[in-house]
């Protein structure tokens, strides 16, 4: 069971997708930052974590002196529920003297999270508001575009898709739309021009904001229905990237950027997202 630290609160985060879910429900209370930020992504956060240090990950090998050294009173781990690790990072937790907090980072279980991060911290009431409109855009997109075609495009070239059981596929599948199939032992898996060809896109969305350019230059892939139509779009990435990396609560604006873009209405898409951000960060 989760254990609550003694006030006040400081959060170590065990990950990224934590980081960003102890920003956005109580800034204050976040002790560092999984990867440094740069100054765009700063400016669209609140002041109090602009400056924060970047913390070690707490992997084998990283002791309690990183948690102490922050003055953490609570590790916090978000992510897909792994036992073995909870364990783990409760131990460490403990022997440096701090709670520790498990929450399920997957998508449907990001309102039940928010709200149980919300009673840890003391911030039932702004959990409770951002747990209920995230409740609400789950069951608007739940299926929304069911039977669409959609390439998620990685890397620079945007040749490369999250591997099948990756939760960065776990939002498209929310929507309802049908991702190239792509095993591999890695987290990302390569496709080719033939795979993309027998996949036939309506859609394709990239990570890296240079991909589209790319896609479009690559005279293999003209016959794509995705780019004889320019359904091509890369995702917006600021303050995090809202489809993925980190796969936490940033990926609300994703969701309802995606939903609208596909829709066929990118400007009510981009507000839509930005809306978003505002909500979760509170900056414009």
């Amino acid at each position: 069971m989760p254990t609550d630290p003694p006030a006040p609160h400081r959060i170590y985060p065990a990950g990224h997708p934590a980081a960003v879910l102890a920003c956005a429900l109580a800034p204050g209370a976040l002790a560092g930052w999984t990867r440094p930020l740069a100054a765009e992504q700063a400016v669209l956060l609140p002041a109090v974590v602009r400056d924060l240090p970047t913390v070690p990950r707490l992997r084998r090998g990283v002791g309690q002196g990183a948690i102490r050294a922050v003055g953490a009173t609570l590790v916090l781990d978000v992510g897909s529920p792994d036992p073995a690790e909870s364990d783990r990072l409760r131990a460490l937790a403990a022997a440096a003297g701090a709670g520790f907090l498990t929450l399920d980072g997957r998508l449907a279980a990001l309102p039940d999270s928010v709200r149980a991060l919300g009673r840890a911290l003391g911030v039932a009431d702004r959990a409770e508001s951002l747990a209920e409109a995230a409740a609400a855009l789950l069951a608007a997109t739940a299926g929304a575009l069911n039977g669409c075609r959609i390439h998620y495009g990685c890397g620079p070239d945007g040749l490369e898709t999250p591997a099948e059981g990756a939760l960065a596929r776990e939002l498209f599948a929310h929507l309802g739309a049908a991702l190239p199939p792509a095993a591999g032992p890695g987290l990302l898996v390569p496709l080719g021009p033939a795979d993309l060809a027998a996949f036939a896109p309506d859609w394709i969305v990239t990570l890296d904001p240079a991909a589209p350019a790319a896609l479009r230059a690559n005279p293999a892939l003209a016959d794509l229905p995705a780019l004889r139509q320019d359904h091509v779009a890369a995702a917006p990435a600021l303050p995090f990237p809202w489809l993925d990396r980190p796969p936490g609560i940033n990926r609300l604006a994703g969701l309802a950027w995606l939903h609208h873009l596909i829709a066929g209405d990118p400007a009510t898409a981009r507000h839509e997202g930005e809306g978003w951000v505002r909500r979760l960060f509170g900056v414009d």
